[in-house]
């Protein structure tokens, strides 16, 4: 899993790669909203309330407000979403790469967590990994639902907006939202994309949040602490489903863990976006 980026072969193997994935993964780049019609034909968000999750169409603005428990009590963290924002979210080019890097400094990521810290400030939970902890959680508790059956596709990654206000995600949706809180204040951490075999991440610097004692990652030379956005793991472990090793992370470019299984990854990737470029048969 580890290697040396600077070694020139390695370095061209991982530009070659990375290339290919930032612009293979996820939804095909380009073209228009009427060559996009499953993604057009999704009806707009109403308003809905249960226990847990609430959004209200206000005028022009989706009023979102979701229940957790902080510190033992209930609290609410909110954040506004204005509907062109969210319809714009929808109509754009979108990679897996491209949405988790668009998370970094999203206003409205940085909203929840402006939102959870105050909540975690007036629980009077200080120390950084119980905070990091309280932020993973909230993105866990998102339902979690495949692309093909929440958007009819496979291979959406989702912008900040459109998880928050549709209220459903999988892994790469997820690990985009988390990595967009804890970019932001009160966190200010500096996450990586993580890919596993058949899943994704977020990577954090493990003394960025004191995390002496727990399991991290090294991959080319650095350390992370492995934080999942979708199952109830603890922070630092991979989930049993995804554990064969890290096939890359993605920390202002690519570092490679596995290669080979990153090749696969670009070649599957590839194969998905032809498909979806491809006409439709009449």
């Amino acid at each position: 899993m580890n290697g040396d980026s600077r070694d020139p072969s390695r370095r061209s193997v991982l530009a070659a790669l990375g290339a290919a994935a930032a612009g293979a993964v996820g939804r095909p780049a380009g073209g228009t909203e009427r060559e996009r019609p499953e993604a057009g034909a999704r009806r707009p968000r109403g308003s809905v309330r249960g226990a847990e999750f609430s959004r209200v169409v206000a005028g022009r603005t989706y009023r979102l407000r979701y229940r957790r428990r902080v510190a033992g009590r209930p609290r609410t963290v909110r954040v506004d979403v204005p509907r062109e924002r969210y319809r714009a979210a929808r109509a754009a080019d979108r990679s897996l790469v491209g949405t988790f890097e668009a998370a970094l400094g999203n206003d409205l990521a940085a909203a929840v967590a402006g939102s959870l810290g105050a909540a975690l400030t007036a629980g009077g939970v200080d120390d950084p990994l119980a905070r990091l902890r309280a932020a993973v959680g909230f993105v866990r508790r998102l339902p979690y639902e495949p692309d093909a059956e929440s958007v009819g596709e496979a291979g959406y990654p989702r912008y900040v907006a459109e998880t928050l206000v549709d209220h459903v995600g999988d892994c790469e949706d997820y690990a985009a939202l988390l990595a967009g809180v804890v970019a932001a204040p009160p966190f200010d951490l500096d996450p990586a994309l993580v890919l596993l075999p058949g899943h994704v991440g977020v990577g954090v610097d493990p003394d960025a949040v004191g995390a002496d004692g727990l399991p991290t990652l090294r991959v080319a030379g650095r350390e992370y602490l492995y934080l999942d956005a979708t199952y109830r793991v603890g922070l630092g472990t991979l989930p049993a489903d995804h554990d064969e090793g890290v096939v890359a992370v993605r920390d202002g470019g690519w570092l490679v863990g596995d290669p080979g299984a990153f090749a696969a990854h670009v070649r599957e990737a590839a194969a998905l976006h032809a498909a979806a470029r491809r006409p439709a048969s009449r």
